[in-house]
């Protein structure tokens, strides 16, 4: 099994020059040779100088990882891109890159905190969608600007990717809205063989329908043991978080359960519902749940203590906020 990494990669002095020395191998310099690429080197060495502060480092240190492989061959990458004010160029070249890889089953792909908007969502997206044999795919996006229309490019990509079994979607302070969140939903509901998901969307503008997307497309993955649900700080209400209580309870393989809905508006009558429906997640073992900040009094706090309660097979309460 072939893994490759490429780690966040900063334009630091040492980093550079290590990347030059890869980029020239004397083991294959002739004699008679060796002081002309001496001398290429010393000329690449003080270009590259040029760049220690610049983007653009960082995409030749990736391309040289890059070509320096046979891509073909790798069934797992783990690409860290975090903070490096990505933007369309780069996107498009990253999109390029990943269509190397055909034989991914696994992949990590972090663009975190860049300057991605709904177009470099679609170059991405689309090399997404070639890689068919992914059984294992980490998308992180958040804090940019991917809006409704970049959310419907990525969920197009999810479509094309039918046996992935662990799903992570980082998609944090995107405002992708109702709109991107059904879309991003229609094609939740087709990957039948997701045992794992991990669906971060908080603080994008999500109200009761969105919500009620979400909580469709939950219902179709029955074959789910753990899920993490984070629709914190957005505009969900009790009929949202009825719809999301409603979809948990069709969920009965589910052993691990992450949901956070704090910093919304579901009030007495959603941590009801939800906690209606945790008493019917018989096989829980680990539960995280946060529902602070909602506005949420005594009936509704007692109805969540009662449903905690009752999960006989619990093992984990992990840092439960029930802050009201």
């Amino acid at each position: 099994m072939n893994k490759f990494f490429v780690k966040k990669l900063w334009p630091t002095p040492l980093m550079s020059v290590l990347l030059l020395i890869t980029t020239f191998n004397l083991s294959t310099v002739k004699s008679q040779d060796l002081s002309q690429t001496l001398g290429q080197f010393k000329d690449k060495l003080a270009e590259l100088s040029k760049k220690l502060s610049k983007k653009e480092l960082m995409f030749e240190a990736v391309e040289a990882f890059i070509e320096s492989a046979d891509c073909a061959d790798y069934t797992h990458l783990n690409l860290n891109l975090k903070e490096n004010q990505i933007g369309p160029e780069e996107a498009q070249s990253i999109a390029e890159t990943l269509k190397k890889f055909t034989k991914l089953t696994s992949l990590n792909l972090n663009l975190n905190s860049n300057q991605i908007g709904p177009d470099e969502a679609k170059s991405i997206a689309g090399a997404l969608a070639n890689l068919k044999n992914l059984t294992y795919l980490e998308l992180d996006l958040g804090y940019n600007n991917i809006g409704p229309e970049g959310a419907q490019s990525i969920a197009g990509a999810f479509t094309a990717l039918t046996s992935l079994t662990s799903l992570e979607l980082y998609l944090a302070q995107n405002e992708i809205g109702d709109k991107g969140a059904k879309s991003i939903a229609g094609a939740l509901e087709k990957l039948q063989k997701l045992t794992y998901l991990s669906l971060y969307l908080w603080k994008n503008k999500i109200g009761d329908e969105g919500a009620k997307s979400i909580a469709g497309a939950l219902k179709e993955l029955k074959n789910l043991t753990s899920l993490e649900l984070d629709l914190r700080c957005n505009e969900i209400g009790p009929e949202g978080a009825k719809s999301i209580a409603g979809a948990l309870e069709n969920l009965q393989s589910l052993t691990s359960l992450e949901l956070d809905l704090g910093y919304n508006q579901i009030g007495d009558e959603g941590a009801q519902s939800i906690a209606g429906a945790l008493k019917e997640l018989k096989k829980l073992t680990s539960l995280e749940l946060d529902l602070g900040y909602n506005q949420i009094g005594d009936e509704g706090a007692k109805s969540i203590a009662n449903a905690i309660k009752a999960l006989k097979e619990l093992k984990k309460l992990i840092n439960s906020n029930l802050i009201f």
